[in-house]
């Protein structure tokens, strides 16, 4: 039950097309996989998805991190995981994505000890839910080239869409992206927005006005992470949209700050910038605390961090919307990192979790992790 190695392993994946936010565009993914084993072999998988420009790291700095981090586990009981991660966060201050790799891969190593499911651990019943409704985000696009992938993804299943909204300062243009991907859906598909702070005030209160006529479900962060001020005052101006903080909340500090001014509706959860299921634990309790609704989502993992973020929606109430489309933009060759993870059922849009302990991922594709660039063993 000790932790006997840590594998840490760099990939580089490609997507099916660039993805667009209102922040600038992505044509691959790189991202850091570890792998955590206890002395007996099994062994706990966790993922560090990087975005410099949004939450400030690069794949470099998540491995300097973990090379600070993934000796502190080294001989530690895995039962104790919740200290362990403590452990982490006194080693070294920020770096959450390399702390989420080693807090979600010692989950996924304790489930797997217990025999239970991710979601057990942080609380859900045993027979409670296992499969959660994820959206497809729209990459940010013409409206009417938004509008054509649209219904592509509602013909594959999909009953929720996400649009990136923001770019380029064009108020008139994101209500033509909102009003052309409604036409072509219909009125059944829920719409969520995401501008990704890519408006002014006046700007976000002069679209959420123009499109709440398109029974939109929510926005993400409209405006600048630091303007706070700025938040509360979309979220109270004459517009009916609620507003999620995504990059204005990473700690449960900032969570409280935005409780505090009543400047949004709710958060959305990713345990990339929250360092893990316990950090995002923390914000999601504050949020139910104070009312407000969640949103589990990611930030273009593979479907390993899809499982887990599955595992997170599934296991708390707060939780009213799933963002959970992580890895289907990935080349389609180089989409399944993860053997037996989650299943897509196009049926009701849901995404359903494996039935196995930890994470329920049986394995990964070793074909696409290669060989590790740091390992870490217990001499």
């Amino acid at each position: 039950m000790w932790v006997q190695r840590v594998d840490v392993y760099r990939v580089k994946l490609e997507l099916e097309t660039p993805f667009v936010i209102s922040q600038g565009a992505s044509a691959g993914y790189e991202g850091v996989l570890v792998r955590v084993r206890d002395a007996q072999g099994r062994e706990g998988w966790g993922e560090a998805a990087s975005r410099p420009g949004l939450f400030g790291e690069t794949a470099e700095s998540v491995l300097g991190a973990l090379d600070v981090l993934a000796p502190e586990l080294l001989g530690q009981d895995v039962r104790a995981f919740r200290a362990l991660i403590a452990r982490l966060d006194r080693a070294l201050v920020g770096n959450a994505a390399a702390k989420a790799a080693l807090d979600v891969a010692l989950h996924d190593l304790a489930g797997k000890l217990w025999g239970v499911p991710v979601r057990t651990l942080l609380g859900a019943p045993a027979t409670g839910r296992d499969r959660f409704l994820t959206d497809f985000t729209l990459s940010l696009d013409t409206p009417e080239r938004m509008a054509h992938e649209a219904q592509a993804r509602v013909e594959q299943g999909f009953r929720a869409l996400k649009l990136k909204l923001g770019g380029g300062r064009d108020p008139k243009a994101d209500v033509e992206r909102v009003r052309a991907v409604r036409e072509a859906v219909g009125p059944t598909i829920e719409l969520r927005l995401d501008a990704n702070q890519g408006w002014t005030v006046p700007e976000a209160l002069r679209v959420l006005q123009a499109v709440a006529r398109f029974d939109v479900e929510l926005v993400e962060q409209p405006i600048a992470r630091g303007d706070l001020e700025g938040l509360k005052r979309v979220r109270g101006g004459q517009q009916p949209v609620p507003v999620l903080a995504d990059e204005s909340v990473c700690t449960p500090q900032e969570a409280l700050r935005l409780v505090r001014l009543e400047a949004v509706d709710g958060f959305n959860l990713k345990l990339m910038k929250h360092g893990g299921f316990l950090g995002a634990q923390k914000v999601a309790t504050i949020a139910e605390a104070a009312g407000l609704i969640a949103q589990v989502g990611g930030m273009l993992e593979t479907d390993l961090g899809q499982a887990a973020a599955l595992q997170l929606a599934l296991a708390l109430d707060v939780v009213r919307y799933g963002d959970l489309d992580m890895g289907m933009t990935l080349r389609p060759d180089q989409r399944l990192i993860a053997r037996g993870g989650p299943r897509f059922d196009p049926e009701t849009g849901e995404l359903v979790a494996p039935t196995g302990p930890g994470l329920g991922v049986e394995k990964l594709n070793e074909a696409l992790l290669g060989e590790p660039v740091a390992v870490y063993e217990r001499g």
